[in-house]
C-alpha cells in the first residue's frame, strides 16, 4: 500500500470471535490508524480467538518520496482531450491517484527560452493549459519551469523543462 503526506489508512481486524489483538507497536485495539507521514512501515497484528487459536498478518506501507516525483516533459494542448493540460507530478507508476492534493502552497512559474515569465500559478494546484498570462496560446517550443510546494511543513523544489507540442 502507498500513502501520501497526511493520508491515512484504517486497519481493522474486528471480529466478535477474537478475544485479543496485538499490533507490533503494543496496541491492543482491534483497529490501527496508519499514516503516510510515518514513512516506510511494516505493520503487523496478532489475534487470538475464543478457542485459543492464534493468527497474524502483516502489511507493508510505503510513503511518497517527494524528492523524486515524475514531472511530465511534454503535453499537447490541441483540444483533443488527451494531454491537453500539464498535470504535475505524474502519478507514480502503477497508480492513478493525483498527489498534488496533498501539497500546500504550490507555486509554479514557467519561462520561455529567453527567461521571460509566460505563466504562473500559486496557492492551490492549477493545471497549465499552454496559454500565456494573457490567455493566448503559446507556440510549440520548450519552456522552463520552477515548481515549489510544501508537504507536512517541508519545502520541495523542482526545476526542468516542458515542451508544448501542437
Amino acid at each position: 500500500t502507498f500513502l501520501y503526506a497526511n493520508q491515512t489508512l484504517l486497519l481493522d481486524v474486528t471480529n466478535p470471535d477474537f478475544v485479543s489483538y496485538l499490533w507490533n507497536d503494543g496496541t491492543g485495539l482491534s483497529t490501527y490508524l496508519a499514516t503516510g507521514q510515518n514513512g516506510k512501515q511494516t505493520i503487523s497484528v496478532s489475534v487470538r480467538d475464543i478457542n485459543g487459536c492464534e493468527n497474524s498478518d502483516t502489511i507493508n506501507i510505503n510513503a511518497a518520496d517527494y524528492n523524486h516525483l515524475r514531472i511530465p516533459a511534454a503535453f499537447t494542448p490541441n483540444g483533443d482531450q488527451i494531454n491537453d493540460v500539464w498535470y504535475f507530478p505524474a502519478p507514480a507508476s502503477g497508480y492513478d491517484q493525483d498527489i498534488y492534493n496533498y501539497f500546500d502552497d504550490i507555486e509554479v512559474r514557467v519561462f520561455n527560452r529567453w527567461g521571460r515569465l509566460v505563466w504562473k500559478s500559486s496557492g492551490n494546484f492549477v493545471a497549465w493549459d499552454g496559454k500565456d498570462l494573457s490567455g493566448r496560446p503559446l507556440p510549440m517550443d520548450s519552456y522552463h519551469y520552477l515548481i515549489t510546494f510544501n508537504v507536512a511543513g517541508k519545502s520541495y523544489q523542482y526545476k526542468g523543462s516542458i515542451t508544448i507540442v501542437r
